[in-house]
């Protein structure tokens, strides 16, 4: 179906459903696997086809997602949507991860995370609000935003649940790692799929203040 009944409802806080999606989410990898190494080439080859992009973001963009092959991080299954928005949950607390229309399975490890902070900060930030991709961005992931330790504790809670599994050595384990990567995310989304406008402005704004700098 393309949709359910009821108002969604943006997780305010760091707790209950919000942290049983960080758990499932390491649950999904370790349960898939990993494989070979991701390398990167693809979205290198989108990025460089995509003429949206700024010359400055696409030079960025170029130069960290080489940074990020060259730490030679193997290679995931993803859901590629995954956002609050196709969570849910029954009276009986079990969660449900639906909208597997864009599955891949040759990601990151940190896409579909990176993805789930991106648009959970986009949404904690605006409330009813539209803002430009730019100004949400800043707001959420700018080192004195209110929503920066809150994104902190679900990645916290999906690296320690993701421990489990060998391969999961090979990533960073700090979140400034994610935040590292989360231009890349962006860039996917910018490159592909539905809100590509939308994702190309904020990699524009982001290339031109690079608040999401290690």
């Amino acid at each position: 179906q393309s949709s359910c009944c009821g108002p969604p409802r943006p997780p305010r806080g760091c707790s209950g459903i919000t942290l049983e999606a960080a758990e499932w989410l390491a649950g999904f990898q370790a349960a898939e696997g990993a494989h070979a190494g991701w390398d990167g080439e693809q979205l290198r080859a989108a990025m460089a086809a995509h003429d949206g992009l700024s010359a400055e973001a696409r030079l960025r963009l170029e130069v960290r997602a080489a940074a990020t092959a060259a730490d030679r991080v193997p290679q995931v299954a993803a859901h590629s949507d995954f956002w609050w928005g196709n969570l849910l949950l029954n009276p009986e607390r079990e969660l449900a991860v639906v909208d597997w229309s864009e599955f891949r399975l040759d990601a990151h490890p940190f896409h579909d995370a990176g993805f789930y902070l991106l648009t959970w900060g986009r949404d904690w930030v605006q409330g009813r609000e539209r803002l430009p991709p730019g100004e949400w961005l800043a707001r959420a992931f700018a080192p004195s935003s209110r929503f920066l330790p809150l994104a902190e504790r679900w990645f916290i809670r999906y690296r320690n649940a993701l421990a489990r599994c060998r391969w999961s050595r090979a990533l960073p384990l700090d979140f400034a790692a994610l935040l590292h990567h989360l231009p890349l995310v962006m860039a996917h989304y910018a490159c592909h799929g539905q809100q590509a406008a939308a994702w190309t402005e904020a990699c524009n704004a982001w290339a031109a203040t690079d608040p999401l700098a290690s």
